[in-house]
């Protein structure tokens, strides 16, 4: 029951509809998935090849290097006389620079993938957590990242952005903590590197594919509660997805 019902947040939450579009979100959330169940099972070498499937489709799939490290030290491995285990987060790096290879045979510089980064104002390592409190006191210099001529509800995005990354920071604790440290791992570093990027756009896409912390969500007992969350879910995934096929900001 609780696998079901997490599939369903997954399916529901505000920007589930990226995974039907021409976005990197499907098969990024295919690498995550695969990679840690491979892992929880020992099969390293799977567990390897969605890593590297990940950190190709995503720069954000680099956090897979840590995350299964985690899982290979939870799991007691015995590295000195079978290090075989260590393929999984080395697959999460090859996958990521294997990218960068292409880049540079490519275009003759990988740092190009920077440049475009620097286009959508992820251009350095300042923090964006405290921007939608900074709005909700008057300020308005958050917005320059919500072009009013694309996003209708410019000060309802910042909020839930920088909210949702909040939330998925005290799952990702939580996880840690109480369920699985790689769970935790996964989620925390989902949220931080885009509140991380200078820029608050796009953090409720980038947090959809942080699978574990659905679980919890799936794991709420009172029904009532459960539901109500559904419902808001689903609500919230109706509105984003009539602004994106109306050309309007929706992550």
């Amino acid at each position: 029951q609780v696998a079901w019902r997490t599939l369903l947040f997954v399916l529901v939450f505000p920007t589930a509809f990226f995974y039907s579009a021409v976005y990197t979100e499907a098969l990024f959330l295919l690498g995550l998935v695969g990679s840690l169940y491979h892992a929880r099972r020992g099969q390293w070498g799977r567990a390897a090849l969605f890593a590297a499937a990940a950190s190709a489709t995503k720069i954000a799939g680099f956090i897979l290097l840590p995350v299964l490290l985690l899982e290979v030290l939870r799991q007691r491995a015995p590295l000195l006389r079978r290090p075989y285990p260590l393929v999984a987060p080395l697959g999460a790096a090859l996958g990521g620079l294997t990218y960068f290879v292409w880049l540079q045979w490519r275009f003759g510089d990988f740092s190009v993938f920077f440049d475009v980064e620097r286009a959508w104002h992820r251009q350095s390592l300042d923090p964006v957590f405290f921007l939608g409190i900074q709005r909700l006191l008057g300020s308005t210099d958050a917005l320059y990242f919500y072009p009013p001529n694309s996003v209708p509800l410019r000060t309802p995005f910042l909020l839930l952005d920088t909210t949702l990354i909040w939330v998925f920071l005290a799952a990702g604790v939580y996880l840690w903590w109480r369920v699985r440290p790689s769970y935790g791992a996964l989620v925390a570093g989902l949220a931080l590197l885009p509140a991380l990027s200078g820029s608050p756009q796009s953090v409720n896409r980038y947090v959809a594919v942080a699978f574990p912390a659905f679980i919890l969500l799936a794991r709420i007992s009172w029904e009532p509660l459960r539901n109500a969350l559904a419902v808001a879910s689903t609500l919230g995934l109706a509105l984003t997805t009539y602004l994106f096929v109306q050309g309007y900001w929706a992550g």
